[in-house]
């Protein structure tokens, strides 16, 4: 991701899925610090674990701040978004899904 960059609310296919933090640059990280909004960090990673409409009081989803060589696995359809950042600066994630086989429902053949 690169400055002004944002994944929208989504989910993934899969059982579970992951995202790894190859790099989070210094600047993204003082930028979080200095920002004064009342929402998420910019660059943050948020799960959303009910619907956006909610009364001011519940809390329904969590913001990370992710760091250099975070990982982090959820469920698939768990929703989830990234926040936009204005530092002039690329962060590297990896990010997959998993899915879980029973291999005593698959064709013997298939190993």
């Amino acid at each position: 991701m690169e400055a002004g960059d944002f994944n929208p609310v989504h989910i993934h296919g899969g059982d579970y899925s992951f995202v790894i933090f190859v790099d989070v640059p210094k600047e993204l990280k003082k930028e979080q610090e200095e920002y004064e909004g009342t929402s998420a960090k910019p660059g943050s990673l948020m799960f959303e674990f009910t619907q956006q409409a909610r009364p001011r009081w519940a809390t329904t989803g969590t913001a990370i701040k992710p760091e250099t060589g975070d990982m982090f696995m959820f469920p698939a359809l768990l929703q989830h978004w990234v926040c936009p950042f204005k530092s002039k600066v690329t962060r590297i994630s990896v990010s997959g899904n998993l899915r879980i086989i029973n291999k005593d429902k698959l064709p013997r053949d298939y190993f």
